[in-house]
């Protein structure tokens, strides 16, 4: 499966970094940062509103999953990173091995090794309402008085509305 058919994309959406661990070092200068994935394309953007692109392509049937990045910026510039992933409903870690070296095979990063462990967790905040809430249904009471004419409530909302 390649990154632009968006519709079955798993990673689709917007992503906070929470953890990250360089050759086997806990690395806090990307905690916080977001990461959007959306039709084959990752944007990654710093607390501060700095914005890095790269487009990705997916092979979600292998096992472990993997991923191609190609950033458009920055000192890996048209360079593959070639990563895995591993997704639950909230949470994705992706482990990216170095340029131009073999794709990892385990989600670490121990010391010495060329990896980074990147764990984030979905973005609520930005997800979109799979459905309207709840409305309450009307009844005949709502807007009937019990003689059958217009309620005085109903008179009086009608009023409201239009006078605003």
């Amino acid at each position: 499966m390649t990154g632009h058919a968006q519709d079955t994309d798993p990673l689709a959406g917007t992503w906070v970094v929470i953890s990250t661990t360089n050759g086997g070092k806990d690395d806090s200068q990307l905690k916080e940062h977001t990461a959007k994935f959306a039709a084959g394309k990752l944007t990654f953007k710093s607390k501060d509103g700095k914005v890095q692109a790269a487009t990705y392509t997916l092979g979600a049937k292998k096992n472990p999953p993997t991923i191609d990045l190609v950033p458009a910026d920055g000192p890996h510039k048209g360079k593959t990173l070639k990563a895995i992933y591993s997704l639950s409903t909230n949470e994705l870690k992706l482990c990216v091995g170095k340029e131009g070296e073999d794709r990892p095979t385990t989600f670490s990063s121990k010391a010495g090794e060329q990896t980074v462990l990147i764990t984030l967790k979905r973005d609520e905040a930005g997800k979109q309402p799979n459905s309207l809430a709840p409305v309450r249904a009307l009844d005949h009471g709502d807007f009937l008085s019990p003689r059958g004419g217009l309620s005085a409530q109903f008179i009086s909302s009608t009023r409201e509305r239009s006078a605003s």
